[in-house]
């Protein structure tokens, strides 16, 4: 396996378990977050579910996919974090992340990974 694909997976697990951590610390008690890891396909995703009150509270904040072509795709990131940053600065070459969550017309300005 490449050895690149390793450390991105290392990298983003670790990060992942860090949000998670740093979120139960400022959940509220009925709220609950749970870390989904699904190595084999490189899967890595953040769920807040719970209620509040009458209200249900449900839904994937965190998606990042770390590709068999060592590629990182953030999918989705409904945190107030600079997850692309933080990926960096911990060692992912910027042409190694993908912004998922726009077109590719914005990707191929964007300085980042563009492909699928």
């Amino acid at each position: 396996m490449d050895t690149k694909y390793i450390k991105y997976n290392e990298i983003v697990c670790a990060l992942m378990e860090d949000i998670t951590e740093m979120t139960r610390k400022g959940e509220k008690e009925y709220i609950d977050t749970q870390l989904i890891i699904d190595k084999e396909k490189g899967h890595y995703l953040i769920y807040s579910i719970g209620w509040e009150k009458t209200k249900r509270s449900y839904g994937c904040f965190l998606h990042i996919e770390v590709k068999k072509n060592a590629k990182i795709f953030l999918h989705h990131n409904g945190t107030n974090l600079e997850i692309v940053d933080e990926l960096m600065e911990n060692g992912v070459e910027k042409m190694d992340i993908a912004l998922a969550f726009q077109p590719y017309s914005v990707r191929e300005i964007s300085g980042f990974y563009v492909g699928q």
